[in-house]
């Protein structure tokens, strides 16, 4: 049996968009999300901007934002990635491209 690490890894970041279907145990339960997986989009709020206590505030705070068009051309959030060490919440606007990277990433996230 292995010796125990010093210590653990740091989390990785909780992500959810369009393309991330599987529920993360820490996402509320009408989010979806995936743990360890940075999606691809157009910032529209930074994270630094927007800390939230969990990944599922993170995801209100993505459904709740209120397009500007001076930030990324009134584009509406449809994917968040949240920090849990941070404590920070990016919210995106993925784009078709941006979603076709983003389902290829997920897969990717998926396999063994």
């Amino acid at each position: 049996q292995p010796p125990p690490s010093a210590s653990p890894p740091p989390p990785s970041p909780a992500a959810a968009g369009p393309a991330a279907s599987s529920a993360s145990s820490s996402v509320a339960a009408d989010c979806s999300g995936r743990e360890h997986l940075e999606l691809w989009g157009s910032l529209v709020q930074a994270g630094g901007d927007n800390d939230q206590p969990t990944a599922a505030d993170c995801c209100r705070s993505c459904r709740e934002y209120e397009p500007s068009l001076d930030v990324g051309g009134g584009a509406q959030c449809n994917a968040w990635v949240w920090h849990p060490i941070s404590k920070e919440c990016w919210l995106k606007h993925q784009s078709a491209d941006d979603l076709r990277h983003s389902v290829a990433r997920v897969a990717q996230a998926g396999s063994p």
